[in-house]
């Protein structure tokens, strides 16, 4: 099951088994009420939680489907940090809140004592962006970092083991020399000097990041093609030709994830009809 919630104002639930939508709850309070968006969302311990946004920057509601209980403004203790349209992950029990239009910094909420604590300060305004965490790293892949003319094409990393050292660059190779085969103009000359991947997510199985959709600088659509990383033998970028009839559009802002070992993209950006339009296997 998979739930949502954005300017609809109401928590969703999808069976992906059958393909319906039901609706699980208005939204209380917090949805309703605020009209928020740009918020952050994600499932932990048999509850929904929902923080910042841009209405209330560092609340935190959640949400119990088995008993449908809200618990409004739940205290936390640290410095919270401000968060609209940034990204975030969760690992086991910490929340990863990072950048996003007001904050500069990677900041951690542990789950189980409901504390913050800011763990990287340089990382920059960076907004919907895809962060994961694999192998103790924190690893960001393109996206958005100021205005669009800061949108990236790089992976970067962040040791969790050491976070004081700042971000790692990493060479994303073909095999040969440093090369996204999403990158559709290299160099090309526009304004925005390359080909950035605009806002895009990700899905990680096995030591490999999946990734396909976003746009160029150009606001065209990127290829339909599956692309993953192999983020255990020397970051090399691999193709997926996709099957007969699949087709990802122009989607971007789209969610990847896996159920066992089927790779399923949910909804997409202005372009994109919603729905699920694609599983790969």
């Amino acid at each position: 099951k998979y739930y949502l919630s954005e300017r609809s104002q109401i928590i969703q639930e999808i069976n992906l088994t059958t393909l319906t939508v039901s609706n699980v709850t208005d939204g209380g309070f917090y949805v309703s009420s605020y009209g928020n968006y740009g918020h952050l969302m994600f499932a932990y311990n048999g509850s929904i939680y929902l923080y910042g946004g841009y209405i209330n920057k560092t609340r935190l509601d959640s949400y119990n489907p088995s008993t449908d209980t809200w618990t409004l403004d739940i205290t936390t203790s640290g410095t919270a940090p401000e968060f609209y349209r940034g990204g975030y992950c969760v690992d086991g029990n910490t929340l990863y809140v990072c950048g996003g239009y007001y904050s500069d910094n990677v900041t951690t909420l542990d789950l189980t004592t409901m504390t913050w604590t800011t763990i990287d300060t340089t990382l920059g305004a960076v907004r919907v962006t895809p962060f994961f965490v694999y192998n103790n790293r924190l690893y960001r892949y393109g996206g958005v970092v100021g205005n669009m003319a800061g949108r990236s094409q790089h992976m970067y990393y962040l040791d969790l083991s050491n976070p004081g050292a700042g971000w790692t660059s990493m060479l994303i190779t073909d095999g040969g020399g440093v090369h996204d085969p999403n990158n559709l103009r290299t160099g090309g000359g526009s304004w925005f000097g390359g080909a950035p991947r605009g806002a895009q997510g990700v899905a990680v199985k096995d030591g490999k990041m999946y990734y396909v959709g976003g746009w160029d600088e150009y606001f065209s659509a990127y290829t339909d093609v599956l692309h993953y990383i192999d983020l255990d033998n020397g970051h090399v970028v691999h193709e997926i030709q996709p099957g007969a009839g699949w087709k990802n559009g122009s989607h971007y802002r789209h969610t990847h994830f896996f159920i066992g070992d089927e790779l399923h993209l949910l909804f997409g950006g202005t372009s994109g009809n919603n729905g699920i339009v694609g599983v790969t296997n």
